[in-house]
């Protein structure tokens, strides 16, 4: 009887205890808990078409395939034109960052009011909807293409710090020499090479500042890597521009803030040093004092 009573008692336990969440579900129940949406350009242009990116608040959480939903407004206009629909394309492995390019047969005029909303499913199809969402087209383009025919002609590219210290970032911008001439993206390609280890490389894309800056960050490097980069841009017809490389070193003896782990620190040195003065002249007293 107290063993069929104990029986009972954890059955009773085990239905009470709360089910542990499956990796790749929702975590919250709201759309904005679990997701975060941007539109890039930040002021979408006449003939600039938005992107819209979508992206995962915790990386458990896994997104099966999204899809965009909008339609649009034109100035004087009393009803929306739409509405349309557009699958997100995922821009990793993970299923954590999406994109898509709201598409327009013609171009949206300046004071266009486009109105969107996002839809998401994670690993067990579970929807998730976003409320309506806006953006406003706005500001002339005059030029689509460069004025000219390489990089340091229409854009002027900066890093700094110049000389940055061993694990500090360094932010790479780049603006365009004619406001009017909008920059339609760019990326920067990086390679990286501790002491003698084989270099490794990767590229992280600028984020707009404006329509006629962008920028960049790259991530900070210990002391002894040598830092090389250089930038690819385009305009809104596509066509690219690259700079020449650009290479800083985060050498051990010009840089002494955070030197590399495997050099011991002065005070280790220091500290071995008296260690090895005092223990030697002990061992010895011992050593002959043992002696007949």
């Amino acid at each position: 009887m107290r063993v069929a009573s104990l029986l009972l008692l954890a059955l009773v336990a085990i239905a009470f205890v709360p089910a542990a969440r499956a990796d790749g579900e929702w975590l919250f129940p709201g759309f904005d808990q679990n997701l975060s949406v941007t539109v890039d350009p930040v002021v979408p242009l006449e003939s600039l078409p938005a992107d819209i990116f979508l992206q995962v608040r915790d990386p458990r959480i896994f997104v099966d395939r999204a899809h965009i939903t909008w339609q649009y407004l034109v100035p004087d206009a009393t009803k929306y034109e739409g509405p349309f629909q557009a699958p997100f394309l995922p821009l990793d492995d993970l299923h954590q960052r999406f994109s898509v390019r709201i598409q327009q047969a013609d171009l949206y005029p300046n004071g266009t009011i486009v109105a969107y909303q996002v839809t998401a499913y994670d690993f067990f199809l579970d929807p998730r909807v976003s409320d309506f969402r806006n953006y406003t087209v706005s500001g002339p383009v005059q030029y689509r293409s460069w004025r000219f025919d390489t990089f340091e002609e229409n854009l002027n590219g900066t890093y700094a710090p110049k000389a940055p210290q061993p694990n500090e970032a360094v932010t790479v911008r780049i603006r365009s020499l004619y406001p009017e001439v909008t920059i339609g993206g760019a990326n920067l390609y990086v390679t990286y090479q501790y002491f003698d280890n084989p270099p490794l490389s990767g590229g992280y894309p600028f984020r707009r500042e404006g329509n006629d800056s962008m920028v960049v960050g790259i991530p900070g490097y210990p002391a002894g890597t040598t830092v090389t980069f250089f930038i690819v841009a385009w305009d809104l017809d596509g066509t690219q521009l690259d700079t020449e490389p650009v290479t800083y070193a985060l050498s051990v003896s010009r840089y002494t803030n955070n030197p590399p782990e495997h050099f011991p620190p002065p005070e280790a040195v220091a500290g071995g040093l008296l260690v090895t003065a005092v223990s030697i002249p002990v061992l010895l007293w011992i050593v002959f004092r043992r002696r007949p």
